[in-house]
């Protein structure tokens, strides 16, 4: 079922005839200069901002036929208000028009056309018609296989193809995108990597939107952005006078129109034919419509029979179809014929084409708007109760791939169980086709819903249903230790308890489990972790298990049990299956259990010595990830695998990990993994001998990764901003740091990084002393030594506890290093010997490369 195929409602009132255009020879003029550039390899951009009525479109329309003598290929699409959170809906609309319009409307005829124009354009058939069929909805048969991608990998190519497709045209391009403000995200993230790239392209994007519509991309030197501002009243005489044509109005009347019209074209040309339709040469000012609004009732209320169509119409939407309205009107097909040529006829509405396959737009959205509001409520509820009806009885393809369209109708028709059961359907679409912000938008609409039922366990389902798909996106975009995260798996878990042996409490535990784990509240987190486990044992289900491991080894990981957080690790990693479980992750938290088990093994390897295994899980994890192509678990992936390498004093890793993670999670709006790459990014940089610049950034990291809520990682982040500030000479702030992180590890019980705290108090402190003392060879004086001595002790003594390998290292040759100052060369020998010669693998690393050397020096 194709809505309309009206896309240029200013084309389809040629029939009519258009009103003289008048009073935009600047904007006219600043368009074709612009077209100029563009036609000569100067792509160009220009957003035609202005309020509803005010001419953007007609604009656009002259600006087409002044070009009409020039070569050039025109295309366009426009925004609608039913489909603002439909991903790709204007890029997909515009497609569907022009290949129904270029075959004989089959599927197979679309899909040769698709073909041709794609080899035209040079793209590679066997990955473009796949990815662009699917957003058409075109079946492919066996002539196509599918496409190895998931779901987020093929919206990533899909962007890249159509912005391909468009800057492949042979002959210079003008792209006429109107009513931006009405684009959904997905549309709006195409528009932006087209909107980039065409400085050197024989491109031009001419944009329309109204004043509320904030562009999301900054402006550059090849854009234009301008007002379309009111008519003067000199234009405005000018077009009433067109309008009235050979009818006889007097002055007077018409300066009435135009104090009345305000300098808006649209109310211009309505209210001087509401005039004129009311048959009075001379109406008194009162009986002149104040506002548009008022304008076009007095014009709909004058055609009789033909009002209710319009009103019908209007709840479809702005574009209609004959065989939609007429099921849906239930008005015997004379009537319904006539009163369309009647509005037609008024010129509020646009056909194209002959009923039964006519298509038809009103004029204007705000004609719609009047047409709609003019309906009594109870009547627009049924109304829309009927569309949603028909589309689902009827057009049962729309149902189920516009499911949006119909929780719309189910909504305004005050049927709340049926319109949340189709908004959570379009949320899970979204969520599919990894578009967060549509997804967040219909599932709230559904939560809003939930609200006006009655308490019963059918809603408990629906509302339980809602928030555990919506959970997962909250994670990703507003972080893990978000108010609204909690308050979410809060809920879910009342309504859990509510439902005996609820299949979606462990989902829910899963949420509370990562909630706690970056809240740094441990002992919570390691409780529901084993609460997990003990469901997964229970039910004996294997993606249970994988979830259980997991949440397992991270508990234990951050409370410094490497052993044991290594083997629940593992023990999900032999689980884990790609093609059973690369599902979990849009249930539990947002990210993908293979992932994190490989990622966060290889931070427990490193720590427990084994800088070989923690290379190989790295590569694993980061495989696995890009396998995926699931946007969390990628960034996820390469940021942990960025702290691995930090972890081992990698700077140029670090930061190429860093940077990877930090691209996907702006991309995406992951705000927990952007502020957590940008510290470690800060780090890089004072390694690097920027240390002003580095130490701010950290700063700025942090504080940007606290707003989030999150606490875990506390001690670990705050002591390397100690170190890098020990390393600028800044030890006294480095000690109060470190105070502060080990206030913070006995605070929560995150114990992962305490033997170096331990380590790096030792290293400030004899920092701090050497720096005060005046003696050219400096010797720690008895007194400091011991107080050095113990943190380094102290340090040895937790990695013993933690089995942490890495950290005994650093803290033995630190301790080493601090002995043979003392001149006891013999005991600094033994001790760190027996702490290197320990390690089978990694030797060329820095940690155990200094071990090495400081060893040697203890033997001379």
């Amino acid at each position: 079922m194709r809505l309309s195929s009206v896309r240029n409602r200013l084309a389809a009132s040629m029939v009519h005839g258009l009103t003289p255009f008048v009073g935009r020879d600047d904007e006219t003029r600043l368009l074709w200069s612009r077209w100029e550039r563009a036609s000569a390899g100067e792509g160009q951009v220009v957003l035609i901002s202005g309020e509803a009525g005010i001419g953007k479109s007609r604009l656009v329309h002259q600006f087409r036929k002044q070009m009409a003598p020039t070569p050039h290929l025109w295309i366009e699409c426009a925004g609608s208000p039913y489909f603002q959170n439909t991903p790709f809906y204007p890029i997909t609309d515009m497609l569907q028009q022009n290949f129904a319009q270029r075959s004989d409307g089959t599927d197979a005829a679309k899909l040769s056309e698709l073909e041709r124009v794609l080899e035209l354009a040079g793209l590679k058939l066997a990955e473009a018609v796949p990815l662009i069929a699917s957003m058409l909805n075109l079946p492919l048969g066996e002539k196509y296989p599918p496409l190895p991608f998931s779901p987020e990998q093929q919206r990533k190519r899909l962007l890249t193809t159509l912005a391909a497709w468009l800057f492949a045209a042979p002959q210079s391009v003008v792209m006429a995108v109107e009513d931006l403000q009405w684009f959904d995200a997905s549309s709006l993230e195409l528009m932006q990597l087209i909107i980039q790239q065409p400085a050197t392209a024989r491109v031009m994007l001419v944009c329309t939107a109204r004043p509320e519509f904030r562009a999301p991309w900054s402006l550059r030197t090849h854009h234009a952005q301008f007002t379309l501002n009111r008519l003067s009243a000199l234009h405005v005489r000018e077009l009433v006078a067109s309008v009235v044509a050979h009818s006889a109005l007097s002055g007077e009347t018409i300066e009435k129109v135009v104090e009345r019209a305000g300098g808006v074209p649209l109310f211009v040309e309505e209210l001087t034919r509401a005039v004129l339709e009311k048959g009075s040469a001379e109406p008194a000012l009162y009986e002149i419509p104040a506002t548009l609004h008022d304008s076009l009732m007095a014009r709909l209320d004058r055609l009789g029979p033909a009002k209710e169509v319009a009103q019908i119409a209007s709840v479809i939407g702005r574009e209609f179809s004959y065989e939609l309205l007429h099921p849906v009107s239930e008005i015997s097909e004379d009537d319904l014929q006539a009163a369309l040529a009647k509005l037609a006829d008024a010129e509020l509405i646009y056909a194209n084409g002959i009923p039964p396959d006519a298509t038809f737009a009103f004029k204007h959205a705000l004609i719609q708007d009047a047409a709609y509001h003019a309906l009594l409520k109870s009547k627009r509820r049924q109304v829309h109760e009927r569309v949603a009806q028909v589309l689902e009885m009827q057009f049962p393809h729309t149902a189920e791939t516009q499911p949006e369209l119909l929780a719309h109708h189910y909504t305004e028709a005050g049927v709340a169980g049926l319109a949340i059961s189709y908004w959570l359907k379009a949320g899970r679409r979204a969520v599919e086709g990894s578009a967060s912000k549509e997804a967040i938008a219909h599932l709230s609409r559904g939560l809003e819903l939930i609200e006006t039922l009655p308490d019963t366990r059918e809603r408990s389902g629906l509302e339980l249903a809602l928030q555990t798909t919506l959970g997962p996106i909250l994670i990703a975009t507003k972080g893990y230790a978000a108010a609204e995260v909690r308050a979410l798996y809060d809920r879910t878990l009342e309504l859990c308890q509510r439902a005996d042996n609820s299949p979606q409490l462990p989902i829910v535990v899963f949420g509370l489990f990562a909630f706690y784990v970056v809240r740094a509240d441990h002992e919570k987190a390691l409780s529901l972790g084993k609460h997990l486990l003990s469901l997964a044992e229970s039910a004996q289900d294997r993606a249970l298990l994988v979830q259980a491991h997991n949440a397992m080894g991270l508990a234990l990981f951050f409370q410094g049990d490497f052993a044991a957080a290594r083997e629940h690790l593992e023990r999900c990693s032999d689980l884990y299956d790609l093609d059973q479980h690369r599902s979990l992750a849009f249930a539990y938290a947002g990210q993908d259990p293979g992932v994190t088990s490989a990622v966060f093994s290889a931070w427990a390897s490193q720590t427990a010595g084994y800088p070989d295994q923690a290379l190989k899980r790295t590569r694993d994890a980061l495989s696995l990830a890009e396998l995926l192509s699931h946007p969390y678990s990628l960034t996820y992936a390469q940021g942990i695998a960025a702290a691995v390498h930090q972890l081992r004093k990698e700077g140029e890793e670090t930061q190429n990990l860093a940077d990877a993670s930090i691209r996907v999670a702006t991309e995406h709006g992951f705000p927990f993994w952007t502020a957590f790459q940008t510290i470690l990014l800060g780090w890089v940089l004072v390694k690097q001998g920027k240390a002003d610049e580095g130490i701010a950034q950290m700063s700025h990291g942090m504080g940007t990764y606290w707003a989030t809520g999150a606490e875990l990682l506390r001690p670990y982040l705050i002591g390397l901003l100690a170190e890098v500030l020990a390393e600028t000479g800044s030890t006294e702030r480095g000690l109060a740091l470190l105070a502060e992180a080990l206030e913070a590890v006995e605070k929560t019980g995150e114990r992962f990084y305490e033997a170096e705290l331990y380590r790096q108090k030792g290293e400030l402190l004899l920092r701090s002393y050497n720096k005060s003392s005046e003696a050219p060879d400096f010797v720690v004086q008895p007194s400091r030594f011991s107080e050095i001595e113990r943190c380094f002790l102290k340090a040895i003594s937790v990695a013993c506890r933690q089995r942490a390998k890495w950290f005994e290292l650093r803290a033995a040759t630190s301790l080493a290093r601090l002995w043979h100052h003392q001149g006891r060369k013999e005991k600094a020998h033994t001790m760190l010997t027996k702490s290197y010669s320990w390690f089978t693998e990694g030797f060329e690393t820095t940690d155990l490369m200094d071990a090495k050397l400081l060893l040697k020096q203890l033997k001379e």
